[in-house]
């Protein structure tokens, strides 16, 4: 996880804990969905190997039109927010 955000944001993280699993099955795929609880550490984010990244409140969840396999992780943030640690 460590090395993908790297890659993918430019910036350190310290990954803490897993938030939730999803095993979710569309029509021509099925995924398996890990959600990581992570600390930030340091850098600049920026979109290196991604389209698009934005740090937002976990109240906007429901402004973006998320993939059908994350509305259990969306869900579940809404209802509980990030866990403390």
């Amino acid at each position: 996880m460590k090395r993908e955000i790297i890659e993918e944001l430019g910036i350190e993280i310290e990954v803490e804990d897993v938030f939730d699993v999803v095993y979710h099955r569309y029509e021509y795929i099925t995924i398996l969905l890990l959600c990581y609880i992570a600390k930030y550490i340091s850098g600049e984010p920026k979109a290196i190997d991604c389209n698009d990244f934005r740090w937002i409140d976990i109240k906007e969840l429901n402004k973006y039109n998320l993939a059908n396999a994350d509305i259990q992780i969306k869900n579940k943030l809404l209802k509980k927010g990030l866990p403390k640690f």
